[in-house]
């Protein structure tokens, strides 16, 4: 009988420190402070508790060392709660996701690995990504983030910490994180849509008790990234000119990444507003024409009508008729060499290249960028602007470097 309350006794204890080690990571925090505060308030009452409740005489040296196992955990267990609660405070009180743990993140990881396999660091999120989904998922409200802000293990992220005083006058240091780059081809974007699947599919496999990520499964995104890169959106085709076959849109790129983050809003808006899960307004969102003609059929074809009419006007910017009124195109005058009204002339560094002014995938390329005058303000492609070439560096350093 001594033989078994004493096996009941280790196990029971073995739990409540494995609930206190595992408090971030299984949603059982209320239980394992119930748990440690059933015993005692006290070193004193946790030692009563031994004796009374589970019958440990502390008479030989193997008892005592008994009861002072059991106050070890007792305490363990008590200061992993009380730096928990701590850490929560600080982070609501700054407004910063609290940081995850290293086991309650790899714990996350490997319950999405046991489903869809080994994860490569390309495809794993970041740690400071799962901390914002993680507080996210806790306060059901869920956001679509910015395909920049999508992390992995790999993205190189460089964090700065800023000082600053709160209102009761305590110096606090906080990290920010600078952004990545948006994806500029399809691979890319599969690539960050894959890791945004990967860190709600971790938060799915953590939070059992968050009905709108009951069912989550990886389909749901696959079947959104092929609607964005599919026939419908990227690969969209409209009847020939001639009358047969298709001809494809080619839609401008930051259209559809445009018409992406929208998706994505609206899907986290009915999850919010609605009550459904993620699962069925991923679904829904891609199905909503209405999100689709504003958001992507309208954009495109303003697109479209712009650059026609600025193709038109070019055209007809330089034509003149004479005073009879024939309506024949005639010539400029006063145009050759010295005269006033001269276009910009070409820089010498630029003399001889074929220059383009939007890359393969139909962006449209920074002029500035590649004259060493832009602000950065542009929200255009900063590559070079030589056929061929689309390098990181301006077109009046392509001579210099292909030389080099």
């Amino acid at each position: 009988m001594k033989h078994s309350r004493k096996s009941l006794l280790q196990d029971t204890w073995i739990q409540i420190f494995n609930l206190s080690f595992r408090t971030l990571v299984y949603p059982l925090r209320d239980r394992c402070q119930l748990h440690v505060r059933a015993v005692g308030d006290t070193r004193a009452d946790v030692r009563r508790a031994c004796l009374n409740d589970f019958a440990i005489p502390q008479d030989t040296p193997e008892s005592r060392a008994e009861t002072a196992a059991v106050v070890s955990a007792w305490e363990v267990a008590q200061e992993y709660i009380s730096k928990e609660v701590e850490i929560r405070a600080e982070a609501k009180v700054l407004g910063q996701p609290r940081a995850l743990q290293v086991h309650e993140r790899q714990a996350m990881l490997k319950a999405v690995e046991l489903v869809y396999g080994p994860l490569q660091e390309a495809e794993a999120p970041s740690t400071e990504y799962l901390s914002v989904k993680a507080e996210e998922t806790e306060t059901n409200e869920p956001q679509a983030s910015s395909l920049d802000e999508v992390t992995s293990k790999r993205d190189s992220q460089t964090a700065e910490l800023q000082t600053g005083l709160d209102s009761s006058g305590h110096i606090r240091i906080t990290k920010t994180k600078v952004k990545s780059k948006l994806p500029a081809t399809t691979e890319e974007y599969r690539r960050v849509m894959r890791v945004e699947m990967n860190a709600w599919l971790c938060m799915a496999a953590r939070y059992k008790s968050k009905f709108w990520l009951h069912g989550l499964t990886a389909a749901p995104f696959n079947k959104f990234v092929d609607f964005i890169l599919g026939e419908k959106v990227y690969n969209i085709q409209v009847p020939s000119l001639q009358g047969e076959g298709h001809q494809r849109v080619k839609p401008d790129w930051s259209i559809v990444l445009n018409f992406e983050h929208r998706l994505r809003k609206e899907a986290c808006k009915l999850v919010v507003r609605d009550g459904i899960s993620l699962a069925d307004a991923l679904h829904q969102v891609i199905h909503d024409p209405e999100l689709k003609e504003t958001y992507f059929t309208t954009p495109v074809a303003l697109r479209a009508s712009m650059a026609h009419h600025s193709e038109g006007f070019q055209q007809n910017k330089f034509q003149r008729f004479n005073s009879k009124g024939s309506g024949k195109f005639q010539p400029q005058k006063g145009k050759g060499k010295g005269s006033k009204g001269k276009g910009k002339e070409i820089r010498k560094e630029l003399a001889g290249l074929q220059l383009a002014w939007r890359t393969p995938d139909n962006r449209e390329l920074c002029f500035g960028y590649n004259a060493r005058n832009c602000n950065g303000k542009c929200d255009r492609v900063h590559q070079c602007r030589v056929k061929g070439c689309y390098g990181d560096h301006p077109a009046i350093k392509h001579k210099e470097l292909a030389g080099s």
